[in-house]
């Protein structure tokens, strides 16, 4: 059943099991590994329409966030939506994004994911547009967004610290944005050392306190400091490498 539910995003629980997002389907799966069994639950909206999750809501440590009622939120690549998922009740719904202003004649595509530290925000990527944006979980509502320069940055998969500084790695433009949830500030954009080297993800290690960002076209990893503002790089072992995620254990690093 998970094979043909297209597992394409894995994330941690707090509890140690591990979340599975589907994409292709609208099948969330949760796997208890002390018990290896499985939970299922079938994300059709309230009104019957299919969800194509790409993200489940984590915070700094990767971990999957509930809000304050206990639900699990996720982006909705087919219909570039949030959405939310009550593991308790098996109730889902999806809030589509609104059109960001001037890009619209453009395809918008909901795609990375994240959930500040109070649990009532989460902030989201889009491709096709080349933008990123919040919606607020408690009220439901969309407040900020944010359209980059380029209309073909593709902002893909998101991180956030434990100080809530988000990181977006522009897959399109071979850049990093460093942007403060706070203060809804951006701190800076910066090249990567190849900006042709299509960053695919950005994961905050709350270890060594720095960002990795996998590669798609570099056969590289890049490790970026906030405190330097510098890149450090690390060579794969071999050619055509092209990286989706990269996870760090919280404790071991």
């Amino acid at each position: 059943m998970l094979f043909r539910s297209g597992p394409h995003s894995l994330h941690r629980g707090t509890d140690g099991s591990l979340w599975v997002a589907p994409f292709f389907t609208s099948v969330v799966a949760r796997l208890d590994p002390s018990r290896e069994t499985w939970q299922t639950w079938d994300t059709t909206t309230i009104n019957g329409e299919g969800i194509g999750i790409h993200d489940l809501s984590f915070g700094y440590e990767h971990e999957v966030l509930t809000d304050a009622k206990g639900r699990v939120w996720y982006s909705d690549i087919d219909n570039n939506a949030v959405g939310y998922l009550d593991p308790r009740t098996g109730e889902a719904e999806i809030f589509r994004m609104p059109e960001v202003p001037g890009r619209a004649e453009r395809r918008a595509v909901a795609y990375g994911l994240v959930m500040t530290s109070d649990r009532s925000h989460i902030w989201y990527s889009q491709l096709g547009i080349g933008a990123f944006g919040s919606f607020n979980v408690d009220t439901e509502e969309f407040e900020t967004s944010v359209q980059l320069p380029s209309i073909n940055a593709g902002p893909r998969r998101l991180t956030i610290s434990d100080d809530d500084i988000m990181y977006v790695p522009l897959f399109g433009s071979g850049q990093l944005v460093e942007y403060d949830t706070k203060t809804q500030e951006e701190i800076g954009t910066y090249d990567l050392p190849d900006t042709g080297s299509a960053p695919y993800a950005a994961t905050w290690d709350p270890v060594r306190r720095v960002v990795w960002i996998p590669t798609s076209n570099g056969n590289v990893i890049y490790r970026f400091d906030p405190r330097s503002k510098e890149f450090g790089v690390i060579p794969l072992p071999r050619e055509g490498g092209y990286l989706r995620m990269l996870d760090v254990d919280p404790q071991s690093g």
